[in-house]
């Protein structure tokens, strides 16, 4: 399985790049590994978008759509300028061991960890920064670990 849906059609820019271009992207819970490629255009995530739906088909699950905030990776954190404010979540790649994330988290094959409020920012870079230096401690590879910040621009029910 792909971690990618083909949608939206004009774009191939992946989350987990530093060099991607666009803001915006949708997550798809409860159905294994889902993202949309990155979007500039807030409308292509829009809950009446048809071609949305086509590729990411409505079930009992909750779609997710997110600006990326920032990147940390072995380079260090990339940050972008960001339209919305609230909850941010952190996603990881498959080159984070799911057992660096706290017990409590959901366990998708891309662990989700809301921060939110005016430290959400501050907390989630922290966090990551953490599991970075857990992962270099018990002296695991970094080359290829990502940690994306995306901060919550709406949830829809998608079903």
């Amino acid at each position: 399985m792909s971690l990618y849906c083909d949608y939206p059609k004009h774009s191939r820019h992946n989350v987990f790049s530093r060099d991607s271009k666009g803001a915006y992207f949708a997550y798809l819970s409860n159905r294994g590994k889902c993202l949309s490629y990155l979007s500039d255009d807030l409308s292509d995530f829009d809950y009446h978008n048809r071609e949305l739906s086509k590729a990411m088909p409505m079930g009992y699950t909750g779609l997710t759509i997110l600006e990326r905030a920032f990147l940390m990776d072995s380079d260090g954190l990339q940050g972008w300028s960001v339209n919305h404010t609230g909850e941010l979540y952190v996603l990881r790649n498959g080159a984070v061991p799911k057992e660096y994330w706290k017990p409590e988290t959901q366990q998708y094959h891309l662990h989700l960890a809301s921060f939110s409020g005016p430290t959400g920012a501050a907390e989630a870079k922290n966090y990551c920064t953490a599991i970075f230096e857990k992962m270099s401690r018990s002296q695991i590879d970094l080359n290829g670990a990502i940690l994306v910040g995306a901060i919550v621009v709406e949830q829809y029910y998608w079903h």
